[in-house]
């Protein structure tokens, strides 16, 4: 019997080293810093997150709620771009461009800020929110995008945060 579970624990042994490996951090990803990114690249995104409702209208992107893209070429933002105004033009050879849209039950939430890291097998980007108490309680999207030097190939999670560092409860999207 002993022979039977000292094999079993070393079989959950290598199952959770196996795990593991694929998450070792690899260490912090920088966005591109300020004086890289083109004036209407900046203007246009920052439309895009603007606590004013009418400067974010005419910019919008068809890809849902509690998700974030790397998008890596003019194709694949054209393709989930719905909005009217003009999309600027971003070296995908140098930058990934990374849009995302957290799900928040309250209004009044609007994107402060980013910061991601590199794993083995995923980039982990932690979502800043702003919280304004704005006296009603409806369903807001709170949109947030990075310009970032061009990523490698692997998913991006979020975790949303308020500024003052508590986890965000998410609303389930559809």
């Amino acid at each position: 019997m002993k022979k039977y579970i000292f094999i079993l624990l070393a079989a959950m042994a290598f199952v959770a080293c196996s795990e593991d490996e694929g998450n070792e951090l690899i260490g912090p990803v920088t966005e591109a810093s300020a004086d890289e990114i083109p004036l209407n690249v900046k203007a246009f995104f920052n439309d895009y997150v603007s606590e004013n409702y009418e400067v974010r209208q005419g910019i919008s992107f068809n890809f849902g709620s509690n998700k974030s893209l790397a998008i890596n070429s003019m194709g694949e933002l054209s393709q989930l771009y719905t909005g009217t105004r003009e999309l600027p033009n971003i070296d995908f050879g140098k930058y990934t461009l990374i849009l995302g849209n957290v799900l928040l039950p309250h209004s009044g939430h609007y994107y402060e800020k980013s910061e991601m890291e590199e794993y083995d097998s995923f980039y982990q980007m932690d979502v800043y929110i702003k919280v304004k108490d704005s006296g009603y309680h409806a369903i807001t999207g709170v949109p947030f995008w990075g310009l970032y030097p061009k990523l490698n190939n692997k998913d991006i999670r979020f975790t949303p945060f308020s500024t003052d560092g508590k986890v965000l409860k998410l609303v389930d999207s559809e």
